[in-house]
């Protein structure tokens, strides 16, 4: 039987997306699932691109699967990337042979046929629940809450700021109009780890918000838990309030997502099959 080892790299959006399409493979071919972290532990050095991220995925119950290192010298004898995730001809050679699973695998189209083992495995563990967290949960299901999510922090390093870019505050002014035309009486809460940014262009516009700010302190997993429980979503070109918007449970939830998300792409956020609430700016 092949072993299958999915390679994390990247925060908590992008391990969870890397994930989603590992197991949706393992699920269709009967294969088994492990976590590949050498890219996480090999890779410690800060830089104008790149910043070293830690293995997140830990903070969810429904993930039943080992973590490990793997050993460059264990025989890895194909590799599936974006590019080769669906070639018949590549799974009928390699199905008996251990395999790595490399690659960001944005979109929901890889795992859309599991999305309910999906949504489970991405419960946050009960066990990190405080009395305090799930008094902010009620808080934020009893009014039109609506997560804005600004990004800035490491998009703003000069490499990838060329690459990523970072919503703009008519972005946010334009969404947030947008929200107050869809529903009655939102109540804006905006999660970003650049408040300075947040207390200058978007107070000025909705100044009862409420702030939560993002930092090293800060376990990711609690800002993506209450985003995924507000009822509706802003959210910044960022696979983390991706999946905040896609794990809210609200079934009329509004949803607004920057058309450009990339530089230089248009287009090209990954709308959900269902995502008929999705609106792009």
């Amino acid at each position: 039987m092949a072993e299958v080892y999915v390679e994390l790299k990247g925060g908590l959006g992008n391990q969870m997306f890397q994930y989603a399409a590992a197991i949706a493979f393992c699920l269709k071919h009967g294969l088994t699932l492990e976590i590949d972290l050498s890219f996480l532990t090999e890779n410690r050095a800060e830089s104008s691109s790149f910043t070293p991220r830690n293995f997140e995925l830990d903070c969810f119950h429904g993930l039943k699967i080992g973590a490990k290192n793997l050993s460059k010298g264990k025989e890895l004898s194909k590799v599936i990337t974006e590019e080769n995730f669906n070639s018949s001809i590549l799974l009928a050679r390699i199905l008996r042979r251990n395999i790595r699973i490399s690659g960001y695998f944005q979109n929901e189209a890889y795992f859309s046929a599991i999305k309910n083992v999906i949504t489970e495995n991405f419960k946050i563990n009960e066990y990190l629940l405080t009395g305090e967290i799930l008094g902010q949960v009620s808080n934020l299901k009893n009014v039109e809450s609506v997560a804005i999510h600004v990004r800035r922090g490491d998009y703003l390093k000069s490499e990838v700021l060329k690459y990523h870019g970072v919503c703009s505050t008519e972005y946010y002014k334009k969404a947030i109009n947008q929200m107050y035309l869809s529903i009655n009486s939102p109540k804006f809460f905006v999660f970003s780890e650049d408040m300075d940014w947040v207390k200058q262009e978007l107070l000025p516009i909705i100044p009862e918000a409420v702030l939560f700010e993002s930092n090293a302190n800060k376990p990711s997993w609690l800002d993506l838990l209450y985003m995924t429980e507000c009822r509706h979503n802003i959210i910044a070109n960022s696979s983390y309030s991706w999946w905040g918007a896609y794990l809210n449970k609200n079934p009329n939830k509004v949803v607004i997502a920057p058309k450009v998300w990339k530089v230089g792409q248009n287009d090209n956020v990954n709308v959900p099959t269902n995502g008929m609430n999705w609106n792009l700016i």
